[in-house]
């Protein structure tokens, strides 16, 4: 254990527990920073070596949350299982059959719940059928009311992902509109 300036006084207990509060953020981004490297490894290569990385190695680290974090990794990429090799090594495996598949992601490691897939992963599988569906059910979710209160957590969520699915519905039309004027 190192050694630090005991704390004698309100003012070192404060600028201490600041400290922790700084510190314990910069984790939580950094490991945010580290998930979307991972992913776009999988994405781009088809490398799954620091997803698997990410998960074991912060599986030793009490700080972070190492459940929640498997959780909204496996939640968010499709066709991939865990598995421990015979030396008790996590390994992530392709489960036969199918292809990788790297879903969009609307919040943070951190935030994750699991609430069903459709309510984390709006974007997860598109197409131009399911944008009109899912943007109109957004839209009459973020108006539920239970006993005449908004049910304000999961508004902002909702809120957040009708804006994500919105704009890209704009990218999506975009890219097709491109896709019409080169054909022509």
């Amino acid at each position: 254990m190192t050694t630090s300036k005991a704390i004698t006084t309100s003012k070192i207990f404060n600028s201490r527990l600041s400290g922790v509060i700084t510190s314990a953020k910069n984790i939580q981004k950094n490991v945010q920073e580290l998930a979307e490297f991972a992913f776009n490894q999988v994405i781009e290569h088809g490398n799954l070596t620091p997803l698997r990385d990410l998960m074991s190695k912060t599986s030793k680290v009490k700080a972070i949350r190492s459940n929640l974090l498997e959780a909204y990794i496996m939640a968010h990429v499709e066709g991939v299982r865990k598995s421990v090799d015979k030396e008790g090594n996590m390994k992530l495996v392709t489960k036969k059959g199918e292809k990788i598949n790297v879903l969009a992601r609307t919040v943070e490691w951190v935030d994750y719940k699991k609430l069903g897939d459709d309510l984390i992963n709006p974007l997860a599988k598109l197409s131009e059928i399911s944008l009109d569906k899912k943007l109109s059910a957004y839209k009459d979710r973020v108006s539920v009311t239970t006993s005449g209160v908004a049910l304000t957590t999961q508004r902002a969520l909702l809120k957040a992902q009708l804006a994500a699915l919105d704009f890209q519905i704009k990218t999506f039309t975009e890219v097709e509109v491109e896709v019409e004027v080169e054909a022509a």
